[in-house]
């Protein structure tokens, strides 16, 4: 039976019925794709069509009947058994299918092999500073680079264009006739990094393009009819598995053996990307555990967590979701431009479960875990007893002294960008406070605060309260006790500081050599102003080369100094004094 046949035949209330579902009066519903509290879906009878306020699904009986089954497949099988008659939907053969795939396939694979070779090649400068301002190693990353050549000059017989004009990586201008360039083809992505795309037999079935020039237009390509899921399908033995909000992301991920080692990595395609395919390939690892949403430290992926948990728990509710909570303004790439790994390995501690796993039983250790375990193996004597009645100290946690967390019972207090160690008159940070019992972005609130300013402080205290809706003495009693642990760290470090004694650098013999050969070798500017490149510097050969010649001479009795002035990105202006 064909799809049209199917629509003119089978009506949306049946579906319904099928289900067990009763629309109201008004034609409304409680939606079953997300919790609904009210009646947020509405039902359109003379177009047999749904659509809901809450959650944005919509479509018609059969999109209801895939949202409801799982996939595609099986949403087309359920609405044609709804019709009274079960026949085959697609009537292609299945010889001419697999036959197509296998050359989609075949041409898709012959192609990315050549983007690989041409990100490898010595021209190949612009892609490589791009993927280097990413921090993504190229070398150990099964990446591509389509510079739109790869059809140039008879590079492709005539089987294989007519092959990449139907997988779509060549498309006809409408006009037959060539461009000024003399082409008459459209190339897609190209200047783009090409990630591959994967099946479950892990063979390249799409491929996605990130562009390194059209970054304030489109920086997103993926091929039509998008299928394939990176870095692949997670291997069956995989029992916790992070899901990010893009595939650079992913790909950050994958260089960090801290991370691949205890965990699977697989990459949405945006907030709106948790595909049909993601979900069935998650559904089918029997040996799974955890699943863990590292988005955008932003409002959209935040909202997409709570979506997708909500979802996945109705899936699979024997599984146990938890979110990595991101800096505001942060992704998982430009965490690892700004830290060390150690900053993901913290924030991996410190993951939260998601509200529909807050009645499992914990699944990672927390101070709060450690507590009541403390507490069940000690004896009910009075003084215990009044001790546990009384709400526990939260603890300081300077690992990263930029990204200082204070965490107690009922709250969560991350210090942004460090405390100040010079002014010991003021204590002037940069908050943010959340709730621990849930991952609702709007029981959160970021500020920045003055710990010794009373006035200013108790209209601050009053106003999160309402916010985070909670009581105003757990918020006076956690900024009290992150008072007093501050001043003792902040104490503690500028008592280490006066106990370093400035003492000249002596090398040993062996480092003497080794820098003295380096000075004697030939070329020495040129090897220099590489390995400043090296480090992280991108660009600005002459400028960056002429620093550090001034920087060397600040122990001469009159150093040379330098001003650079340059534009940010932003529109502000730098100034850098040497």
């Amino acid at each position: 039976m064909e799809i049209q046949e199917i629509k003119q035949r089978l009506s949306i209330y049946t579906v319904l019925k099928h289900y067990g579902l009763q629309p109201d009066r008004n034609n409304m519903l409680k939606c079953p794709f997300h919790p609904d509290d009210k009646p947020s879906l509405k039902i359109y009878p003379n177009t047999n069509t749904f659509n809901c306020f809450g959650c944005g699904k919509s479509g018609d009986q059969i999109e209801f009947c895939t949202l409801k089954e799982g996939s595609k497949h099986k949403g087309l099988l359920k609405a044609t058994e709804l019709t009274g008659e079960i026949t085959p939907i697609n009537n292609k053969p299945k010889q001419q299918k697999s036959q197509a795939k296998e050359n989609h396939t075949e041409i898709l694979t012959k192609v990315f092999e050549s983007f690989c070779n041409g990100l490898n090649h010595p021209v190949s400068v612009k892609p490589k500073e791009y993927l280097k301002g990413r921090n993504l190693k190229y070398e150990l990353l099964e990446i591509g680079y389509n510079s739109g050549q790869f059809h140039h000059r008879g590079k492709l017989s005539e089987a294989d264009q007519k092959a990449c004009i139907n997988a779509g990586l060549l498309i006809p201008y409408s006009s037959p006739v060539p461009n000024a360039t003399g082409n008459t083809y459209k190339v897609f992505a190209k200047d783009c990094i090409i990630f591959p795309l994967k099946d479950k037999q892990n063979q390249i079935v799409s491929i996605y393009g990130r562009s390194t020039t059209n970054n304030n237009q489109s920086k997103h390509y993926y091929l039509k009819d998008r299928c394939g899921l990176y870095p692949g399908y997670p291997k069956p033995a995989t029992t916790k598995l992070i899901l990010t909000e893009a595939i650079i992301d992913a790909a950050t991920l994958l260089l960090m053996p801290e991370i691949t080692t205890e965990y699977s990595v697989l990459a949405c395609y945006g907030t709106n990307g948790l595909t049909e395919e993601h979900k069935q390939a998650i559904r089918e690892l029997e040996n799974l555990q955890e699943i863990i949403f590292f988005f955008d430290g932003d409002k959209a992926g935040n909202e997409a967590i709570e979506k997708y948990q909500n979802e996945l728990s109705e899936l699979m509710p024997e599984i146990k979701l938890s979110s990595i909570e991101a800096p505001e303004g942060e992704d998982v790439n430009s965490l690892s431009l700004a830290y060390e790994t150690e900053i993901f390995t913290h924030l991996f501690e410190h993951r939260k479960p998601s509200r529909s796993s807050v009645r499992d039983e914990p699944f990672f250790l927390t101070e709060k875990t450690e507590i009541k375990e403390r507490e069940a193996q000690s004896q009910p004597l009075p003084e215990v007893q009044i001790r546990q009645n009384l709400p526990q100290q939260g603890k300081l946690n300077t690992r990263n002294p930029d990204f200082i967390t204070y965490t107690t019972e009922e709250l969560q207090i991350i210090i942004l960008g460090g405390i100040n160690l010079q002014q010991i008159d003021r204590l002037r940070i940069t908050v943010k406070i959340s709730r621990t019992d849930t991952n609702d972005p709007l029981h959160s609130i970021r500020h920045t605060i003055d710990l010794y300013h009373s006035d200013y402080l108790e209209k601050f205290i009053g106003k999160a309260s309402e916010q985070l809706e909670t009581g105003t003495n757990v918020l006076k009693r956690a900024i009290a006790e992150l008072t007093e642990q501050i001043e003792s760290y902040r104490l503690s470090k500028i008592e280490s500081q006066k106990e370093q004694k400035p003492q000249s650098r002596q090398l040993t013999e062996h480092r003497e050599n080794k820098a003295l050969n380096y000075l004697k070798a030939p070329k020495l500017m040129e090897r220099t102003n590489n390995d400043i490149g090296r480090t992280g510097m991108i660009g600005e050969e002459n400028n960056r080369l002429l620093m550090y010649l001034i920087f060397t001479s600040r122990l001469r009795e009159q150093p040379l100094h330098i001003i650079s002035l340059g534009a940010s990105g932003t529109g502000n202006v730098k100034q850098m004094i040497m």
